[in-house]
This record gives C-alpha cells, structure tokens and sequence, in this order.
C-alpha cells in the first residue's frame, strides 16, 4: 500500500509539473509572438479548448493547405526525429551494455585500457571534426550522405541514410551507457552478498544472472532520462548537418513564422512524454530494487541451507 501510495504521489506530482510547465511555456509564447488583443489567461484557455480537436489551426495560409491543424504538422516533421531517436537509443545501449561488460570484468587490464582508451577518445572528438570523417567513410561506400524519405526511394534508403547520423549520434550515449556498465559491475563484485554467492559455490554466470544484470539493468533505468536529455540535445545539432526533417527544422522554421500552435504542440508532447517516462522510470526502477533486494536474500539463504545439507548429509554417510 506504502508503494501504491508514493506512486500515486509521484503521478499527481508529475501532473502538477506538467500543467505549471506548459502554462509558463505559453506565457513565454504569447509575450514574443502574439498579435491579437486577447489576455493571456484567455488564449490559454481557448487553447486547452483546441487541445482535443488537433491543437488548434495553422494560421499561415500557405503551410494550412497541406494541413488540417497543428498536431498533423507537428507530427510531420517530428516522426522522423522520434525514429532517429528510438534507434539511436536501443543501439546505444546493446552496443554500451557489452563494452561495458567487457570492460568491468576485464577491469585493469588490456582489454579495458583499449576500450577505454577508444570510447572516451572518440567522445573527445568534437561533432564537427567527426561529421566530415564519417561523411567521407560514408562516401567510400557508397552510403547516402544526406537524408533520404521513405516516400522517395522506399524504407531501405531512408534507413541507409541514417546510419551515419546514428553512429555519430550513438558516440556520446555508448561511452555514458559503457561507463555505468562498468562501474556497476565493479562496484557489484565488492558487494558483501555477491561474495557470499562466490563462497557458497556459485559460478560467475550464475552470479551475473542472479545479481549483477539485474543491477545494470536498474542502473540503465536510473540513467535513462539524462541519457535521453543529452540524446535529444545532441540530435538537433545532428538534423542540421544531414538536412533530416526533423524537430530541429520544425522549431526554426515555427519561430520564423511565429507559428504559436505549433510550438505550443511541440511543447506539450515533450513534456508529456518526457514526464510519463519519468514517471515510468521511477516506478520501473523502485520495482526492480525491491525485486533485486528480495531475490538476492532467498538465493543466498537457499543456496546456504542447501550448502550445510549437503555438508551434513555426507559426514552422516562418511560416519
């Protein structure tokens, strides 16, 4: 009940967040963009109103002929970002997750120094000392450069395209996602339990399956949302160099034409979404600890009863 109780907490808290947030976003909007004689608490409400039936219209007569309202517009450009994003995030930290492996079980030694010396050598490299090595890999074979729509060429282009935006983008997530896969494992292996599962006889798989993984894996949960903040703030940058149509192109070209709704679109499904995997994350998170930390204790002592067993039942035997 205690648990239920500070998750409910946490939804009501991240409800609050939500609301103080977006309504000091739209005071911001209206005070540089708005051109009309209506009160701030007014075009906020009339808003809110627009919410349910596609965030309202698009003023620009030009950019209205191809869309109803501002949500089909937003989503437009935005789809290609989140599919950037996603993929760039789900390599990261296959990729991470097994450097980090290698890394914190070989830690002192070789191996690692390599993978380390590689991993926070290239996070050295500034982005746009990088783009033009890669672009120029990408050029030797034959991989588009710029970013090509699936509605031009087909899905196989379009995900070509993206393979060097991915790499490029990938870099700083894999050093932050080998990093904490490391230490985990390291500090993991100086726990008092794990070295009570090495004492009783278990191997080191079956102490990486029962304890250590699931601590990276709580671990890769508690960094998720600063990981995805830096992801997010590295992709803009990343758009522009390969002309990806994405949220980056979407805010500048709806600041230019002062494009309230748009922005405001934009603005409420970051923060909903950003908010919601917070949420989910804490939960997710606080879960897996309480799991980690039950599992752990009935293993050890399970193990431990059937260790003195085993040792009485064959001096029994010996006698």
């Amino acid at each position: 009940m205690t648990f239920a109780r500070y998750l409910f907490k946490k939804i009501i808290f991240s409800f609050l967040a939500f609301i103080i947030a977006f309504f000091l976003s739209y005071v911001f909007f209206f005070i540089v963009f708005n051109n009309n004689q209506k009160s701030i608490v007014e075009g906020f409400f009339e808003f809110t109103k627009d919410i349910f039936y596609g965030f309202g219209k698009i003023h620009n007569s030009t950019i209205a002929t191809g869309f109803d309202n501002s949500l089909k517009l937003f989503w437009q450009y935005y789809q290609y970002s989140f599919f950037y994003i996603i993929i760039t995030l789900v390599f990261s930290y296959l990729i991470g997750f097994f450097i980090g492996l290698i890394m914190g079980y070989k830690n002192g030694k070789l191996s690692d120094n390599i993978l380390s010396l590689i991993v926070f050598g290239a996070v050295s490299i500034p982005v746009f000392i990088l783009a033009p090595l890669l672009i120029l890999v990408a050029q030797n074979n034959d991989l588009p450069i710029l970013f090509i729509k699936a509605s031009e060429y087909g899905i196989s282009w379009m995900i070509l395209s993206m393979i060097i935006p991915i790499l490029l983008l990938s870099i700083l997530p894999i050093s932050f996602i080998a990093t904490t896969t490391k230490n985990t494992i390291i500090k993991s292996l100086l726990e008092q339990y794990v070295l009570q599962m090495k004492a009783i006889g278990l191997s080191d798989y079956q102490i990486f399956k029962k304890a250590i993984l699931k601590n990276i894996i709580a671990d890769f949960f508690a960094i998720f949302i600063p990981l995805l903040l830096i992801t997010i703030s590295f992709s803009f940058i990343i758009e522009r160099i390969f002309q990806i149509p994405g949220q980056s192109l979407l805010i500048i070209n709806m600041i230019e034409i002062k494009e309230i709704n748009v922005l405001l679109t934009f603005i409420f499904w970051k923060l909903f979404i950003f908010l919601t995997l917070d949420w989910l994350n804490n939960a997710i998170y606080d879960t897996l600890n309480n799991l980690i930390s039950t599992s752990i204790t009935q293993s050890f002592w399970t193990k431990k009863v059937e260790y003195y067993f085993k040792k009485l039942i064959g001096r029994k035997i010996y006698e």
